[in-house]
């Protein structure tokens, strides 16, 4: 069998390796190469004297993440003589990442070592898309991250590639469900060991806290270290030119740095406290009054297609329905199902963003909906869904995939100093984009509307049939015309887009009280057409 330190030689060969080599070598409880570099990296003052259980590596961009991951995965694997096990009970060398892509190339470098020398070579019993199966019943294979993969395993070394950077669809916590996930799995073997590497992201998460904790335990072994420190082969005018393009990101994936500027935006614990356990989908009821968004996609990319029904309840915004259809589908037949669903819900009208120019609106025509463009751009929904959220006026859906893209959303300082929230990379909002929507179309358009605090006096009356009656509005009520309730709503100056089409009729310092107007006996000016009332409904992007 090969001696472990002549195989990790031998895959990284050279001085510029020699970092990796010495990092490698302390985590084996051997003397490393370069003690003083291992000591700058971990903040330690003593090193391992013997294997430690797990390495943390917070590395730069270019670093040699993958490559240095992957030989040590591949040194355990071959040179590490296991116990007994049961007849069959095989030992599992996993390599977990973000994505099918990066599992790729995990993969290719472990097939690249295996077969670089003959020796390795012989050990190698049948290779597969996403496995490697050695002699002595080890397979090394390669796993996209998800937190139910390693159950019933049996793992010598578990390598969480990237994990600053996992897919939150399933989970709020991806990085913490998973090592939980492996930890018992990793147990079952004696000398195992769990390797985290991935590039600096935000603060938080697994990776942050391993940093922040670095050193409290002798058997955990925490690398911090800037791409040119594990990688002097790198450009470093690439490096410095990122460092002037945008200093905050350079930083962060060339330099090691937890970014200040990222922060979560809505907590674990406010979406909880407003999810009604139990409740998948509220049926239409007679008389409510709905309103949807809906998230186009064109079926082939990475992006599902989503759609959010919701109503205002009492006081607040009750989302009834979602639906999602993932990648691999026919755009038409979802158009044509989810305009099936609208009408059930008695829903003409849907409000979406501006995907792919005129193809949602033909396509939902023929459908027989309204497709509407929203005016306020994704960040704007989210930035509203989080004060509703956090007063408790909504109630979400008891849906675990949804919930988890709204706990993952994540607030962002641009250079400008303006925010914007948007979900993590390798993660997908399109459910949170339409819940988001959902609830904001509530708030300015139907049902008994939460109302900002500027506007107050609103006294319209609900028919049976979920319109309203215009006749009890303050400020239309007896100016003549037909018109329908509903669109009266949808022009009243306490809509944010309507109230700039009036300012020029009012002059109340901002402060739009209709029960003050009515007593003054004032009306819209006679001029105002019915048919432009209709069409300012119309110009309502979100409703």
């Amino acid at each position: 069998m090969t001696n472990i330190s002549t195989f990790i030689r031998r895959a990284l060969p050279g001085d510029s390796w020699r970092p990796w080599r010495s990092v490698i070598a302390a985590a084996l409880g051997k003397p490393p190469e370069d003690a003083a570099l291992v000591r700058r990296v971990t903040g330690r003052k003593h090193l391992p004297t013997r294997p430690v259980k797990e390495l943390w590596c917070v590395v730069g961009r270019g670093g040699g993440k993958s490559r240095g991951s992957i030989t040590l995965a591949g040194a355990v694997a071959t040179c590490r003589t296991f116990p007994k096990r049961a007849p069959g009970e095989r030992i599992y060398i996993g390599l977990f990442s973000p994505d099918r892509k990066q599992s790729a190339v995990d993969l290719s470098y472990a097939r690249g070592l295996l077969h670089s020398s003959p020796a390795l070579e012989s050990l190698i019993v049948t290779e597969g898309r996403e496995f490697i199966e050695l002699s002595d019943d080890i397979i090394i294979e390669v796993i996209t991250a998800s937190n139910a993969a390693p159950r019933g395993r049996s793992y010598a070394v578990v390598v969480i590639g990237e994990a600053a950077f996992l897919p939150t669809d399933q989970s709020a916590e991806p990085d913490r469900e998973l090592i939980r996930a492996v930890r018992p799995a990793l147990a079952r073997v004696p000398g195992s060991l769990l390797l985290v590497v991935s590039s600096a992201y935000s603060r938080r998460g697994e990776l942050y806290r391993a940093v922040e904790h670095r050193n409290e335990r002798d058997d955990v072994l925490v690398v911090v270290a800037p791409t040119l420190t594990m990688n002097p082969t790198f450009d470093a005018d690439a490096i410095e030119q990122a460092l002037r393009d945008d200093p905050e990101s350079a930083r962060s994936e060339y330099l090691s740095e937890f970014r200040s500027d990222i922060q979560s935006y809505i907590s674990i614990e406010a979406v909880a406290a407003v999810t009604v356990r139990g409740r998948f989908e509220l049926p239409p009821v007679k008389g409510t009054g709905y309103v949807a968004f809906v998230d186009p996609a064109g079926g082939s990319g990475a992006d599902s297609m989503t759609l959010a029904v919701c109503h205002a309840g009492e006081g607040s915004a009750v989302v009834d329905c979602l639906r999602e259809r993932r990648p691999g589908f026919n755009p038409s037949d979802v158009v044509e199902e989810f305009s099936a669903l609208l009408k059930s819900y008695r829903i003409d009208r849907v409000t979406g963003d501006r995907y792919a120019g005129e193809w949602p609106r033909e396509a939902f025509r023929k459908g027989g909906i309204e497709y509407v463009v929203s005016e306020p751009t994704k960040s704007d929904l989210y930035r509203e869904l989080l004060p509703a959220i956090n007063a408790g006026k909504v109630e979400l859906l008891d849906n675990a995939r949804a919930n988890a893209q709204v706990t993952s959303l994540e607030r962002r300082t641009g250079r400008g100093g303006r925010d914007s929230i948007d979900h993590a990379p390798s993660s997908h909002d399109d459910l949170a984009n339409v819940i988001a929507g959902a609830v904001a179309a509530c708030k300015v358009g139907l049902g008994k509307s939460i109302l900002p605090e500027s506007f107050t006096g609103c006294a319209r009356a609900a028919n049976s049939n979920g319109t309203y009656d215009h006749r009890s509005c303050y400020l239309f009520g007896g100016a003549g015309g037909s018109v329908d309730g509903l669109a009266v709503c949808r022009t009243c100056p306490g809509d944010k887009a309507a109230r700039v089409q009036w300012r020029r009729y009012i002059d109340s310092g901002g402060q739009l009280d209709l029960r003050s107007w009515a007593s003054d006996n004032v009306r819209l000016p006679d001029a105002l057409a019915w048919a432009e009332v209709r069409s300012m409904a119309k110009r309502t992007p979100w409703l």
